[in-house]
Parts: structure tokens; sequence; C-alpha cells
């Protein structure tokens, strides 16, 4: 299951809106097997850990483990027997399984190193079982278990990409629908650049919960200035932002949540019209413009991706640069021409 970079519509997806990430080429692999009896153990070769369990008991010990980093592999196993019952209307039978996970994605670096991880040992236990789900199902199976068992309020993207995407291309989704739309993006005379700042973020912390709930918020404020029923920020025009603020019926920082949103579903939308055209100077900007309200709007960057947003988008060769993921440290994205990539990464090394 690979990892991802996103190149435009972040904190969009848990509003129901627009994202446009692609796969990395980088990943996470589990191999294994059944085995006769004992308990299920996987292993982990970059933790050098190795955990245990029973089929009969995998989601109280998630439960119990909730927020840790075997919560995820534990929550994506028991969300698979969860969607195996509801479909079959069948208890999985006994069964006893050994495997070990290995990836290279760095953990916090803003690249769905979590996503990745649950997608492959939901894809593992597919492959024991001989039973596969639906390609959204299965995304929507290993979104509730990072909400249930890591507790983090994730939106559908980091999943849907890990299952879906395809080489060579970024993945429009429409994260209500879950629609998407492959547009070739990465190879000719453009590539995506990603540059880990080497600053880890953590999900578990307060700020990313805090944004999901100060969405919430900002929604609840305009639905009362207009009266009328709104689902999900993806609703909302940005007139509409603006005249709930003007009214008096936002705060300051619910009005800079609400804009950054549904800014970034219009400029999503447009990126994706633009990569389609080849048009990779209004993408640039589009990206430009996104880090910008990212940084202003929704002030979830730090200061050393700002950094390397400022030194990559001075460099003859970019065409835009933004912070990438969730934010609070992990990686940049640039679009680079190809013929200026090797000297982009090596002034950026240098720089940083």
């Amino acid at each position: 299951a690979p990892g991802r970079v996103n190149v435009i519509g972040e904190h969009t997806d848990y509003n129901e809106g627009f994202v446009f990430p692609m796969c990395l080429e980088l990943g996470t692999v589990v191999v294994g097997g059944r085995v006769p009896s004992g308990p299920c153990r996987l292993y982990s070769a970059s933790k050098d850990l190795e955990f245990t369990f029973d089929l009969d008991n995998v989601k109280a010990i998630a439960e119990d483990e909730k927020g840790e980093w075997t919560s995820y592999i534990r929550g994506a196993v028991a969300k698979f027997m969860e969607g195996y019952e509801e479909e079959t209307k069948t208890k999985l039978p006994p069964t006893s399984f050994v495997g070990v996970i290995v990836g290279n994605i760095p953990c916090g670096g803003g690249v769905s190193s979590s996503a990745s991880l649950e997608v492959a040992v939901m894809t593992f236990v597919e492959e024991l079982f001989n039973y596969r789900f639906e390609e959204d199902k299965k995304a929507r199976l290993c979104q509730a278990a990072e909400r249930e068992f890591a507790d983090v309020p994730c939106g559908i993207m980091d999943q849907l990409i890990s299952v879906k995407g395809k080489h060579g291309s970024a993945l429009f989704v429409d994260c209500r629908s879950l629609e998407t739309v492959a547009v070739p993006l990465g190879s000719g005379d453009m590539k995506v650049l990603v540059t880990n700042s080497m600053v880890k973020h953590d999900l578990h912390g307060s700020e990313y919960p805090a944004r999901v709930r100060q969405c919430k918020e900002s929604l609840e404020a305009i639905k009362k200035h207009f009266g009328v029923e709104k689902a999900f920020l993806r609703d909302v025009s940005k007139e509409e932002v603006e005249e709930a603020f003007k009214a008096g019926h936002m705060s300051d920082l619910a009005y800079k949540r609400a804009l950054h949103v549904v800014t970034e579903n219009q400029r999503t939308q447009e990126a994706m019209r633009a990569c389609k055209n080849k048009d990779w100077t209004s993408l640039g900007r589009l990206m430009n413009e996104s880090h910008d309200s990212l940084r202003d709007n929704y002030q979830v960057s730090c200061p050393e991706l700002d950094a390397l947003v400022d030194m990559a988008r001075s460099m003859e060769g970019v065409l835009g640069s933004r912070m990438t993921g969730a934010g609070f440290g992990g990686c940049i994205v640039s679009l680079v021409r190809e013929s200026s990539v090797d000297r982009v990464k090596e002034e950026l090394t240098r720089g940083y």
C-alpha cells in the first residue's frame, strides 16, 4: 500500500470537500501466511517490535491501546472482521497467522504512513481469507479503524488514495460521493518534488482535532445566520462566509478557518482543471495560494515548512510550492520543471 503526497486540497476531506493527492513510490508491505495454531503474530521491521492477538479479542485490545501505534494494525484487522461479518452474515473461521510488516514511509512526515499501514494490513487479511471488499468500502473501513482505534478524526483522503491511486497520476476526489478522476501528473517535463522538513507532526495532539471542531463551530455560525441547513463547509460559498462574519455571527478565528476551507475547495477544483490542460503556471499559483491560506488562515504551518517553501519559490524552475498533509511539520510539495529538479534538490538541501 503506497503513501501519498497531496498536491492541493488540505483540511477539506473531513469537510466533505475536494482533494487532489497522488501516490508516492514509498509504501508498506505485509508478508506472511496462516499457521496451524497459536495466536496471531505480527512483527514490524521498522519498530523491531512483535505483538500478538487472537481474532476473538483483537477489537478489545485495540480499544484498550487506543492511540498507540499498534492500534492502527489491530484496528484494521478488527474492521476487516466487522466488514466481513456485515457482508457475509457469518463469523470468520478461527484462524492463526504470522506476518512481517516492512515500510519505508517516514513516520510523522505528513505523507500518510498510517493510512498506508492500515491499507496494507487490510490487504494482507483480505488475501488470507480470500475475501476482498469493493475499493470504496475498503477505504471507509480503514478510515474507521483510524478514527475509532487511533483516535484521529481523519477524513477519507489518505485511505482512498492508498487503495485507488494510480502510478503517474494525481487523483481528484470528491470526498462526499467518493467519485474520482485520475489526471496524469509527474511525467514529462513537470515533476512533483517532495521535501521532508524532518519536523515530525503528531495528529494525536490537540491541534488537528481542534481544527475539526473549529470547522463545525464555523458551520453552526453560518447556519444560524442564514437560517438554513448545511451539512458541511463544502456546502458554503465564500460570499456566505463573508456575510456571516460581517454580520457579527462569526469570531475572527471561525472566519479564518471557514475562509480557508471554502477557498481551498475552489482552488482544488481549479487545480484539477489546470492539470488536465497542462496549465502548469496556474497549478503552481494555486499551490502557492494554498500554502499562504494554510499558514495565515488555518494556521497549521510552522517556521521550518515556511522556510522550505520560501526557498523553493525563489528558485528557477519552481512553479509553486506548499506544505502538504495536516501540517505542524512534515513535508512540502513543489511543482518543478524536470530540467531543474537536481539543482533544486541540491539547493534546498544545502539551504535548509
